[in-house]
């Protein structure tokens, strides 16, 4: 089972490197604008490059596993409880977008974010999980706001 894992893990991760390879070519094509900071190239290359760094985390931690204690495994289980956490972030995922359209994404981001940081804790801290997505929110509503100043969805409910 642990080989098997490892195997897909750096298959993923070497399929997301050549993918964002394909998302840098495909930006380096777009219109680039000398005014502004951030024209239409801009997002696809900061994804594309954010993209080649987590797929890279994921190789290299998936070939520091195989270099672990097999004690590790033994103490791991069968993966029950990682399919459950999957299906639960799935769900809270989907749920965000549909309150998103409701709620707007301010009040929307708040509580899948506090939803997703109880969901992952170990021990359940609603304090801690409520003060972690201020904290995530308030950095989108300042980077979107003020930086970009993009607006964010509003939502039926105060429109």
């Amino acid at each position: 089972m642990k080989g098997r894992l490892l195997h897909a893990d750096v298959i993923a991760g070497v399929l997301a490197v050549v993918v964002a390879l394909v998302f840098l070519n495909a930006a380096g094509r777009l219109p680039s604008f000398e005014v502004k900071l951030a024209g239409p190239e801009f997002f696809p290359r900061v994804s594309a490059g954010l993209l080649i760094v987590l797929a890279l985390l994921l190789v290299a931690s998936a070939l520091r596993r195989s270099r672990t204690s097999q004690a590790a495994e033994k103490n791991r289980g069968d993966g029950d409880e990682d399919i459950k956490a999957v299906f639960k972030v799935t769900v809270v995922s989907v749920a965000f977008y549909y309150a998103m359209h409701f709620f707007g994404f301010l009040v929307a981001a708040f509580l899948y974010c506090m939803l997703l940081t109880a969901l992952t804790q170990k021990k359940k801290n609603l304090k801690a999980a409520a003060a972690n997505a201020v904290a995530v929110v308030g950095v989108v509503y300042v980077v979107f706001s003020y930086l970009l100043r993009a607006s964010l969805p509003a939502g039926v409910l105060f429109r």
